[in-house]
């Protein structure tokens, strides 16, 4: 995964891969912080394709984390007068009868660093959003809303000459919710579903009469159903079925859309 390109790698989350359609240079974004998100586990080949949509090389796959109640603040400096700092507040209540919890829980994230790579490529990124979970001992409910707006110079990126002057603005809105029931590791079912919209402005400053603009908007719906059954001491099935649509809307691309869906049966043997 470290030593692919761009688009060889990517993430998941609940299940989901949430890519981009438009291009794969945003698949390992999201505007969720990491605060809310479990340590990623790094998977490959078959294991990848057990619990997600999978990548080219490698994925690495997130979950929600249960909610507990607390507040954290984190923030560090760098170099040429970078920073960033991040907050998430986190609050949970037990019910009456014992029997589980929900939870709520709020949280934002600034980042911004100047003369990246180029004078002036600086960039500035704000993220922000809510949560909302129901957990027992036998399942967790998770809906996540996140939105982020980020800015950065783009001068020499995409293969065009770093003699021109570039910016590139976009904003990312995600929604995903999930039902999951038993554990990862052994037998399970897990429901997500999600809704995006990312927009992608792009803006070079040629020398040519007139200024060069690309806006680009897409959309993505995706929905999956997985588990594992456990058959007996020795075999497991582990089924997925999942569908996806994807909407582009470019002023330089044109208008597409793509709907495609799959099912996966793998059958295991544990020795």
């Amino acid at each position: 995964i470290r030593g692919s390109s761009f688009s060889g790698a990517g993430i998941s989350l609940n299940g989901l891969s949430p890519q981009n359609a438009q291009t794969e240079h945003f698949n390992a974004e999201l505007p969720i912080i990491a605060g809310v998100l479990s340590t990623p586990e790094i998977l490959t080949g078959v294991d990848q394709v057990l619990v997600t949509e999978g990548h080219l090389v490698g994925t690495a796959s997130f979950s929600i984390m249960p909610i507990d109640t607390g507040r954290s603040l984190t923030f560090g400096i760098a170099e040429d007068e970078g920073y960033w700092l991040s907050t998430l507040i986190q609050e949970s209540r037990p019910f009456a009868n014992g029997a589980g919890i929900s939870g709520f829980g709020v949280f934002g994230a600034h980042t911004q660093a100047n003369s990246v790579d180029s004078q002036d490529n600086d960039v500035r990124s704000s993220r922000g959003g809510g949560q909302f979970q129901i957990a027992t001992d036998e399942s967790q409910w998770d809906v996540v809303v996140a939105h982020q707006q980020k800015a950065f110079g783009a001068r020499g990126y995409y293969g065009v000459t770093p003699t021109w002057d570039a910016e590139e603005e976009t904003e990312d809105t995600l929604v995903v919710g999930s039902w999951l029931r038993g554990d990862l590791h052994g037998s399970y079912l897990r429901a997500s579903v999600m809704w995006r919209e990312q927009s992608d402005d792009y803006t070079l400053y040629w020398t040519l009469p007139g200024v060069y603009n690309n806006a680009h908007r897409t959309v993505t719906q995706s929905a999956v159903l997985a588990g594992r059954e456990l058959l007996g001491d020795s075999f497991l099935l582990d089924w997925r079925a999942s569908g996806q649509s994807e909407r582009i809307r470019s002023s330089a691309l044109g208008d597409h859309d793509r709907t495609r869906g799959g099912l996966t049966l793998v059958p295991g043997m544990q020795l």
